[in-house]
């Protein structure tokens, strides 16, 4: 229940600079994106995708690491002796 406060941080790390090493590759070639004109015409813009999922880890990553810290205090605790007794 310890091990996830340096692992997860680094995983997340690990996953931004992925993405922005690939960033570059992805909307130079357009990676993954549908262009118009085309049969649907609809037009999709992986890297706008890429941008977004950068940005949603700022208000994401402080929420669910709290989260498991929260999970790690409850499960760490010491029992109280009222709840022994019960």
């Amino acid at each position: 229940y310890s091990l996830f406060v340096v692992l997860y941080p680094t995983g997340v790390t690990g996953e931004i600079l992925t993405m922005l090493a690939a960033f570059p590759y992805i909307r130079d070639r357009q990676t993954l994106s549908i262009l118009l004109p085309n049969r649907a015409n609809i037009s999709f813009h992986f890297h706008y995708v890429l941008i977004g999922i950068l940005l949603s880890y700022v208000p994401f990553f402080p929420q669910l690491f709290g989260h498991l810290l929260k999970q790690r205090r409850r499960v760490l605790s010491p029992v109280k002796e009222d709840a022994k007794e019960q």
